[in-house]
């Protein structure tokens, strides 16, 4: 039986750092536009160096799990315009009317049902596919302190996560979430925080 492997995607497996640096170095105190979190933004994304390869790698050995916190622009379904829109003069307010209608719709939903019908699970989803990631499953939470609880109610042997935060204030690997590392050391998670020293080839050579 293969162990269980859970990792994060954002600046863990992709180069989020690009997009968010894009949408927030023109705005006031490096605040983080709405758009850096449209389907068209998210696509662009380029894989890290090295992951796609070495969590193929690491997948003879370890089931794949991808969790990653994307608690934007609420479901995937009940969105009545389509993204462009959002190109046009006043765009924020289609959005927001899409995020209120598929607030409502998700309350007909089966509640095992809603967190694949997130509007950031099927563009995650998507992106994973597109890009050549083979996974075992996908795991979308709203908030970075949401996959604690994950992480308690799922026994994992590796749990790989940069856990920064502030990008759009110079970067990744800058500033850790250490309240959060504090967490994992509480519930004796096996964890690497990702970052360019501790990097995919580094951790292939540790756990292949």
């Amino acid at each position: 039986m293969k162990k269980k492997l859970i990792c994060d995607i954002d600046s863990t497996i992709n180069n989020h750092w690009k997009r968010i640096k894009k949408w927030s170095k023109d705005n006031p105190h490096n605040e983080i536009s709405w758009r850096a979190f449209t389907m068209e933004e998210l696509m662009k994304d380029d894989p890290l160096p090295n992951s796609k390869e070495v969590l193929s790698e690491l997948s003879k050995k370890y089931s794949i799990h991808f969790l990653t916190a994307r608690g934007f622009n609420a479901y995937r379904r009940g969105r009545i315009f389509s993204e462009k829109f959002y190109k046009l003069r006043g765009g924020y307010l289609f959005l927001k009317i899409n995020d209120y209608l598929s607030i409502i719709f998700s309350l007909f939903i089966n509640k095992k049902d809603k967190m694949k019908n997130k509007y950031a699970y099927s563009i995650t989803e998507k992106w994973l596919q597109d890009n050549g990631f083979l996974y075992d499953e996908l795991i979308v939470v709203d908030n970075i302190y949401d996959k604690i609880k994950i992480l308690k109610d799922s026994y994992c042997d590796l749990y790989i996560d940069d856990m920064s935060w502030g990008q759009n204030y110079g970067g990744s690997y800058k500033n850790l979430y250490d309240d959060f590392i504090i967490e994992l050391d509480k519930i004796n998670i096996n964890y690497e925080i990702f970052n360019n020293d501790n990097n995919w080839l580094r951790i292939l050579k540790k756990y292949k």
